[in-house]
């Protein structure tokens, strides 16, 4: 997501531990009134659990199929392309020019609009959302240390601002916002590590 744009939704945040619970659209309403019915009765945390829990769907492989198969397009090949996709997202990809080599090579017909995506993308931000999922990669690996999440939070909040007062973040959102295309000043291969340094680097902002 970091990388091509694509938007979390409830069941890629329950399963990276970012959600606790993970309920269908329809039950709100209801978990709602019963959330409000189980707080004003003085009922405790175990009742609103217990109402949570009766609630939420389990996050299991099925529910990754179909979330794939829907967005995919469909049909038994869905897990086969979500493969093949992340295959050139994974650790071995040293670089985003690497990951850009791959979804050309790739033999999916999903890679190319991705990479479409990729190509249209700021160049600076492609880097620094790289970056910062080899460092959240590092951060996390085995059982994570404490503070690596909200580490990684506050990773992304320093990059965001600092991506904000880069020269042509206006012109360039407001040339997407308009619904227009924007030739950003850098290629992939013209944006240094100094560039994604800069970016990652908490300046003058207050970062809690």
């Amino acid at each position: 997501a970091a990388l091509s744009g694509r938007r979390l939704d409830g069941l890629d945040l329950a399963r990276a531990g970012l959600a606790t619970h993970l309920a269908d659209a329809e039950q709100l309403p209801l978990l709602e009134e019963a959330l409000a019915d189980a707080a004003g009765a003085t009922h405790g945390p175990a009742a609103i659990e217990a109402h949570l829990a009766a609630a939420s769907r389990d996050v299991r492989r099925r529910d990754v199929a179909e979330a794939v198969r829907e967005e995919l397009g469909g049909g038994p090949g869905g897990l086969d392309a979500y493969a093949e996709l992340a295959e050139c997202f994974g650790p071995a990809r040293g670089s985003v020019e690497e990951v850009a080599r791959a979804l050309e090579a790739s033999p999916s017909a999903h890679a190319a609009p991705v990479l479409e995506a990729l190509r249209a993308a700021s160049p600076l931000a492609l880097k620094v959302a790289f970056a910062q999922v080899r460092a959240a990669r590092e951060l996390l690996k085995g059982q994570g240390r404490p503070g690596a999440l909200a580490a990684c939070l506050r990773q992304e909040v320093t990059a965001n601002l600092n991506l904000q007062r880069e020269p042509e973040f206006a012109d360039a959102m407001a040339a997407l916002e308009g619904g227009e295309s924007y030739q950003w000043q850098k290629s992939l291969e013209d944006v240094t590590d100094e560039d994604v340094q800069r970016v990652l680097t908490v300046r003058d902002i207050q970062v809690e």
